[in-house]
């Protein structure tokens, strides 16, 4: 049988990565740490940081945003200019996350509609 968390620990756990966000620590250290402290899995983490996440674009005020934002601005132009482009991607994902612009889908129809253009190739003359 599963261990599944009553509602005190979702917010116990909640508030630890809160907590870990808060001391500047990446999307990957906090997948790690939790990881291994609550012996839950990688996905298990991302639930919770999704929630978080939610949450934080929702219920921070505009300030804060604006600060957090600005912080992980600043954390991505270093990892950028020491070409650790992993970091990098990481954070600005977060912080897409945070201002609430992330997307996880991408509507590649139409609806039926025209998009009106046509493309028009022309070969070489061989």
């Amino acid at each position: 049988m599963r261990n599944r968390q009553t509602k005190i620990g979702r917010e116990e756990r909640i508030n630890k990565i809160l907590e870990l966000i808060g001391q500047g620590m990446y999307t990957f250290q906090i997948v790690d740490i939790c990881t291994k402290e609550w012996g839950v899995t990688r996905r298990t983490i991302e639930k919770y940081l999704t929630h978080v996440y939610s949450f934080m674009s929702k219920e921070l005020t505009k300030e804060d945003k604006d600060k957090v934002i600005m912080e992980l601005k600043e954390e991505e132009k270093l990892f950028k200019q020491r070409g650790e482009i992993s970091a990098y991607l990481k954070l600005k994902d977060m912080r897409l996350k945070v201002s609430g612009q992330y997307q996880t889908k991408i509507d590649h129809t139409t609806n039926g509609k025209d998009i009106g253009f046509i493309l028009n190739i022309n070969k070489p003359n061989e």
